[in-house]
């Protein structure tokens, strides 16, 4: 049984796939021993439910690729931390 041409179906679950929505998240992060830092991330909004699970013990693509050693939070990049010390922070770093 022949269903037909099934390239236009293909088409539109790829092109599906590629809108995949990127958000923006911060995190408020301890590295291997350096003071704590701010570090943004772009990434798929099903990805950044996890974020803050994923991350302890990867090494970021920074200067001398730090490894993340504590997690004190992460949120959408135009939300506010809800430590005062990660919003302090946030407001001396240069971004």
């Amino acid at each position: 049984m022949r269903v037909g041409n099934s390239w236009p179906i293909l088409a539109l679950f790829l092109a599906a796939g590629a809108l995949a929505k990127n958000v923006e998240y911060k995190c408020f992060l301890e590295m291997g021993g350096a003071k704590p830092a701010i570090v943004h991330f772009v990434l798929d909004q099903e990805k950044a439910k996890n974020l803050a699970y994923s991350l302890p013990y990867t090494r970021l693509h920074l200067k001398g690729e730090p490894m993340v050693t504590k997690v004190h939070e992460c949120v959408a990049a135009d939300s506010a931390f809800s430590s005062a010390a990660a919003r302090k922070l946030e407001q001396q770093q240069p971004r």
